[in-house]
């Protein structure tokens, strides 16, 4: 029960300082720091990734949906060739008024 009541948290590795060396105050703040905060760590990360610009990103997209119909385009290229003869319902011609005889 006394050690979950303990206020002193003991000695955590990230955020305690060095140790003061007896050197001078100059000496002593040039020197870099011996261990890192993880938000420091965090942060080092997310500032040293980059992310594509908007604009960048909405060309890609644009690209690649171009892409993608020009790929349904060939699609339908390479089933039919030219001089291929197609079927067409009767009714398209009479809707159109050509007659194709028969009486019909």
């Amino acid at each position: 029960m006394n050690k979950l009541l303990r206020s002193d948290p003991g000695p955590v590795a990230f955020h305690n300082p060095p140790p003061p060396d007896n050197k001078s105050s100059s000496e002593a703040t040039a020197s870099p720091p011996r261990t890192m905060s993880p938000l420091q760590l965090l942060a080092m990360l997310l500032i040293a990734t980059t992310t594509p610009e908007p604009r960048e990103r909405r060309r890609r997209e644009e690209e690649e949906e171009e892409e993608e119909e020009e790929e349904e385009r060939r699609k339908y290229d390479l089933v039919f060739r030219r001089g291929d003869l197609l079927e067409v319902s009767r009714t398209l011609f009479t809707h159109f008024g050509i007659y194709l005889g028969g009486d019909r």
